[in-house]
């Protein structure tokens, strides 16, 4: 929970559309791979055995939330076919906008999960 009302984009389908997230909770039941443009509030990853995890971050205004599904979790030797009915990508990052520094500049982001049971 905490994406409803964003704008996102799917890169799972053609050209990259943009569109508004309309679901308090989102949930994937196919191929999943979107970036939600923030500036993101605290996300909530429910569905975690015996609790919830939730996310902030810090100057990382996007977030990821990706599931490569059956056929593409099986050519992953990382990941596998049998995994991704339990796996989800949940992660803060600075995916759209690249950070522009000038010459001896620093940048710092954070990005926070925290398990409550």
């Amino acid at each position: 929970s905490g994406l409803k009302g964003l704008k996102y984009l799917d890169k799972t389908l053609p050209d990259i559309p943009t569109n508004t997230e309309s679901r308090d909770e989102v949930s994937v039941s196919s191929w999943t791979d979107r970036v939600y443009l923030g500036p993101a509030p605290p996300v909530t990853l429910t569905g975690v055995p015996g609790g919830s995890l939730q996310l902030t971050s810090s100057s990382l205004p996007d977030v990821v939330v990706w599931n490569p599904w059956k056929e593409k979790a099986g050519g992953m030797a990382d990941l596998g076919e049998e995994s991704y009915p339990n796996f989800i990508c949940l992660e803060a990052g600075q995916c759209v906008e690249p950070v522009k520094l000038s010459s001896g500049a620093n940048w710092i982001a954070a990005h926070c999960m925290q398990y409550t049971s």
